[in-house]
């Protein structure tokens, strides 16, 4: 049961990763059907990570309290009605509002789905299968930005969301039919505001989930302006087609899954805190090789390889400060699920309405943003290191106990 438990998680949650860059590739594409800027187009995408991280805060605590299902499959509908209107849009509003219902909808799938897996799992169990998760989900989406070229030359941009609604009405369907209700601690009597906030406040009060939620946050928010500058560099720039593009956009992605799979090797050789650390140093000297770069020049050899090692580092930092942030509440893992996903996709779509609004399109700011993100990153892990030390032995200690 577990491992199905498991498969139908990582279906659902490679919904949130296609839908993140599917489309990519069809940006250029969409700005000359709607008749309008970049920025316009890049905004829609804003949108809907905006209405996300606000929707994973409702979602979160109400799974707690409800069950995981219902309130995953109310919001897994929101989001096929923002996939249809995003299809028969014919005016970019509509496309806004399209996409600020998918946003709505996806916010139930990236709140629940940490929580399911903490109700699943727990100890040495938890810390794997997260590993596992996160190399599992960095596969998956590296055939989005290529499937989404192909779709968008072959056919044409609606086809993303055409396949994008099919995919999850089956992943819906099997939801469903085949997995229980995995949160054991459902209440029948009605949930308060007062609740939610005394939830939320105790979460809150964890010095290693704030210093692992910031880390999150800000490595997000690098990857976010790479989604959001890169494609129109490569292609308009560049002068590459949107298929090639797609490509480039999936040898980078690689890069996440190699971090992933480090991290999981290693688990058992270097200790959390010592991975965390690690990974923030291989981003800065990436992110310093980038800005060296940008100075002087730009092809595809010195935008791409600095990128390359940077996600690298992301992929290794990611399911270590996963796993801080919610391994230490079982009752309110939807509440911690939630803050984990929102706070850090909150932060990136903040920046992104700052790039969309004074139209970032060249390398220079890319790359003076990710070198001061980087200086941030160590300033955080030196200010909350002890907090993850504490982290790691309160864990054996509990692995002991059990």
């Amino acid at each position: 049961m577990k491992n199905r438990i498991l498969f139908v998680v990582l279906l659902l949650t490679v919904i949130t990763q296609f839908n993140t860059s599917l489309y990519l590739p069809s940006f250029p594409s969409m700005t000359l059907f709607f008749h309008v800027t970049p920025g316009a187009i890049q905004f829609s995408m804003i949108l809907g990570l905006i209405f996300f991280c606000f929707s994973v805060f409702v979602y979160g605590p109400f799974s707690d309290h409800y069950g995981r299902k219902k309130i995953l499959s109310f919001g897994l509908v929101i989001f096929l009605i923002g996939l249809l209107t995003a299809i028969f849009s014919t005016k970019i509003v509509f496309l806004y509002i399209g996409f600020i219902f998918q946003g709505m909808g996806l916010g139930s799938v990236g709140s629940i789905c940490p929580a399911m897996i903490r109700d699943t799992f727990s100890g040495k169990e938890l810390i794997k299968t997260i590993s596992d998760f996160f190399m599992i989900i960095a596969i998956i989406p590296l055939i989005a930005p290529v499937l989404g070229g192909y779709l968008s030359v072959f056919f044409n941009w609606q086809a993303n969301f055409i396949f994008m609604f099919l995919f999850t009405l089956f992943s819906l369907i099997l939801m469903i039919s085949v997995i229980p209700e995995t949160n054991v601690y459902t209440q029948k009597k009605h949930l308060t505001f007062k609740k939610i906030m005394s939830n939320y406040t105790y979460v809150l009060s964890s010095k290693k989930f704030i210093g692992a939620i910031l880390l999150l946050t800000i490595t997000n928010a690098s990857v976010i302006v790479f989604l959001l500058i890169v494609p129109f560099l490569i292609q308009k720039e560049l002068g590459y087609s949107p298929i090639a593009c797609g490509w480039i956009l999936f040898i980078l992605s690689i890069g996440t899954l190699i971090g992933n799979i480090a991290s999981r090797v290693i688990s058992n050789i270097i200790s959390m805190k010592t991975k965390i650390f690690f990974s923030i140093v291989l981003m800065q000297i990436c992110a310093i090789a980038l800005f060296c770069f940008s100075i002087f020049f730009l092809d595809i050899y010195s935008l791409t390889i600095p990128i390359f090692f940077f996600v690298i580092g992301f992929g290794f930092l990611s399911p270590n400060c996963a796993t801080l942030g919610i391994e230490s509440f079982p009752e309110n893992s939807g509440v911690a699920g939630g803050m984990i996903v929102g706070i850090p996709q909150g932060g990136a779509g903040l920046l992104a309405v700052i790039i969309t609004y004074f139209h970032v399109h060249n390398q220079i700011p890319l790359a003076s943003f990710v070198l001061f993100a980087t200086i941030l990153l160590l300033l955080i892990y030196f200010l909350f290191h002890h907090h993850f030390q504490t982290c790691i032995v309160n864990k054996k200690n509990e692995i002991r106990k059990h």
